[in-house]
């Protein structure tokens, strides 16, 4: 359904960084880009793990671009991704945001990741819209959303002003299915995960991360709770404690394996 029309700013640009062969796979959240990752990347890079963060289809451009794709566009961009990073790594974690953490629990399923990493996973969302997006979705192609946001930085303000200003009813629709299909297949994962979460949270309800928690197989698992951070964990006040988190859980890993 994709057409991939309008020109995509240049901090949504996709990257792939070359490194050990070590991978991981950035996946962003919904009407986001890899510029969520902006904090996170350079700290995977400087301890030398091969990077990919892709854009899904319809983000980073624009809303009529936006409009003109769904969720198997978006599930499908992350697996040609995860297919791509495979051909250049033996071992590959997904770091999944948001939409992203959802998208990530359904790759997980089919193909297990050594590690796994879900930052304010959307397998539960906040808000009476998500809940009528379908029958929104027959009336609206958008609706303002009423978001304000003032930024420094142009290019994210054009993604503000372009994306999050309104409320896109069939998309959102989407993201409702991919949350429901990630809530189904949880149980049947068994990689090593780790889950953080925002205590002001207002998009993602807490219960979304403790039910991962609570529901997955892996033998593995983590919650770590943020009480002063919101949605957007990487980028927020305790973005250093988060990151930090994520890097340890990586290594962690990396320092058991090589003992044995």
């Amino acid at each position: 359904m994709a057409s991939g029309r309008g020109r995509t700013l240049s901090i949504c640009m996709p990257l792939l960084i070359s490194g050990s062969e070590e991978g991981i796979l950035l996946l962003h959240g919904y009407t986001g880009c890899p510029y969520s990752f902006r904090n996170l990347l350079p700290r995977l890079i400087e301890r030398g793990y091969t990077v990919s963060a892709p854009r899904y289809p319809g983000h980073g451009t624009n809303g009529e671009d936006f409009l003109s794709t769904n969720w198997r566009d978006w599930l499908r961009a992350s697996l040609d991704a995860y297919y791509d990073l495979r051909q250049m790594c033996n071992k590959i974690s997904i770091i999944g945001f948001s939409m992203g953490g959802a998208i990530a629990l359904i790759l997980s399923f089919s193909i297990p990741p050594r590690n796994l990493v879900l930052v304010s996973p959307a397998v539960f969302l906040n808000g009476w819209y998500i809940r009528l997006a379908f029958l929104l979705s027959l009336f609206a192609k958008k609706i303002p959303s009423g978001y304000e946001e003032e930024t420094d930085v142009a290019e994210y303000q054009s993604l503000i002003d372009e994306y999050l200003r309104y409320f896109w009813p069939s998309q959102a629709h989407s993201l409702q299915r991919l949350s429901q299909m990630a809530r189904r297949v949880v149980p049947k994962i068994t990689s090593r995960t780790l889950v953080l979460a925002g205590e002001k949270d207002d998009i993602v309800p807490l219960r979304a991360a403790k039910f991962v928690v609570e529901k997955i197989s892996s033998q593995d698992k983590e919650l770590a709770l943020f009480k002063k951070s919101g949605h957007d964990l990487l980028n927020d006040v305790e973005k250093e404690l988060v990151i930090e988190r994520i890097l340890f859980w990586l290594e962690n890993h990396s320092s058991e394996e090589a003992k044995k």
